[in-house]
């Protein structure tokens, strides 16, 4: 299922009826490590670590509008009968990690906003003192400069003035220098007080927010966990966390929140249903639903062209999960040819089955033979054999068929009856030419 064509497949017939919606170049794989920090008791975190089988993250255009969601599958080849409660931990687990990654990126933008905030206000104040301390320089300069211009013809009384004029009008520019240094870094201050201010006012978040880190505004993605039931056999476990409880008023169960699974079981679909999937997927889980039944298996696959060329990871999947001997000519080949492989399979039965026949017939009449006669021995173990033979045929043995085979004595008869199981394609066959 990690394949992004038969896992779109899959979310394709369980989101939209088998519409191809979803688009497997819009999935992009996920870690399927799960770590969430739920609280403990005592005040002490306690990490919990899952493995999920399969997780994507899928964007998705509807009606103009992107939609994002978290789509997870869940393989079982056997009924896990807590498998709600699974799927809940796994999506809540998920749904945490959504929570404490949007909290550290509002901390993360905290930060960088204050740190911006400080250097501006130390860059303005220090840009508005150097500027006063220029302004005091130039001038003090310009009014020394215009002191000493002053003729030395001048009387001393003329040039204590000047002194005068010199110290006095130098003051009043360093007092100057200074009220301009204040009053331009305050209003520095003042500026950026404003515009921090403004940030907050219009970011501004409650108590709420500021403990939690999850805003008002602040939105999760949608999980959805599938489970896909690689078995012949009906899903006889519970399909929600209802299912599980011992209680039964509904009075209470309206106070307990239900989850569900969504389930994906072959033993239980109609061949219409699955016939809704777009890849070798489909292949697969008909394969698996007909898997014991030999007669219709045998049918679907010598009727259905698709069967003709399966993906080889789709033929393997099939072996593995049924158990079945397949052989494919090619392990190395793309694609399979799952009829020839069945007829294979087969034919490699029957073969094995006459052989295992005529021993353990000549065997059985040995034995009977030493107790009953060797001619009633032989006879018997012939008709042992043809029975061997035809259960590994198609189709039913019938009471009245077993009979009739063992209840014939005529050595020649019993040989020819040997030679038609061996040859037939199935019971129907071996018993149409009997009558």
């Amino acid at each position: 299922m990690a394949d992004r064509r038969t896992f779109a497949d899959a979310f394709n017939y369980l989101l939209y009826d088998g519409r191809q919606t979803i688009d497997p170049d819009a999935l992009r794989p996920l870690d399927t490590t799960i770590t969430g920090i739920p609280f403990g008791a005592d005040g002490v975190d306690t990490p919990v670590q899952r493995f999920r089988d399969e997780l994507k993250y899928l964007t998705l255009m509807e009606d103009g509008s992107a939609v994002y969601l978290l789509l997870g599958i869940e393989n079982q080849s056997d009924v896990n009968y807590a498998m709600p409660v699974k799927d809940m931990v796994y999506d809540a687990l998920q749904y945490a990690a959504q929570v404490e990654k949007t909290a550290r990126t509002h901390r993360e933008r905290q930060k960088a906003a204050g740190q911006t905030a400080h250097q501006t206000t130390t860059e303005e104040t220090g840009a508005a003192g150097q500027t006063a301390r220029q302004m005091t320089i130039k001038e003090t300069g310009v009014n020394r400069q215009s002191a000493h211009q002053t003729t030395a013809e001048e009387t001393e009384t003329a040039g204590q003035t000047i002194r005068q004029m010199t110290i006095e009008e130098t003051g009043v520019n360093r007092q100057s220098a200074r009220r301009a240094t204040a009053e331009e870094t305050g209003a520095a201050g003042q500026s950026v007080f404003q515009t921090l201010t403004g940030d907050a006012k219009k970011n501004r978040v409650s108590s709420g927010e500021y403990l939690t880190g999850f805003y008002k505004s602040d939105r999760l993605v949608p999980v959805i966990t599938l489970v896909v039931f690689f078995s012949a056999e009906p899903w006889d476990g519970p399909r929600s966390i209802h299912d599980m409880f011992s209680v039964d008023d509904p009075r209470i169960l309206s106070f307990v929140p239900d989850y569900r699974i969504n389930l994906i079981a072959p033993g239980e679909m109609s061949d219409e249903e699955l016939g809704k999937f777009a890849t070798n997927l489909r292949e697969v889980l008909l394969f698996i639903k007909h898997s014991k039944d030999k007669d219709r298996l045998h049918a679907l696959v010598s009727e259905n062209h698709r069967f003709r060329s399966v993906e080889g990871t789709a033929a393997k999947v099939i072996r593995t999960i049924t158990g079945s001997e397949l052989k494919f000519s090619d392990e190395g080949e793309e694609e399979s040819d799952m009829c020839k492989a069945l007829e294979d399979m087969r034919n490699d039965a029957l073969a094995e089955g006459r052989t295992l026949g005529i021993a353990e017939g000549r065997t059985l009449g040995r034995a009977e033979g030493r107790a009953e006669g060797k001619a009633e021995g032989r006879t018997l173990g012939k008709a042992e054999s043809i029975l061997e033979l035809l259960t590994y045929l198609p189709g039913m043995i019938s009471e009245s068929l077993r009979a009739s085979i063992l209840g014939e004595r005529d050595s020649d008869t019993l040989s020819n009856y040997l030679r038609l199981a061996a040859t037939s394609s199935s019971v129907e066959e071996f018993s149409s030419q009997l009558s």
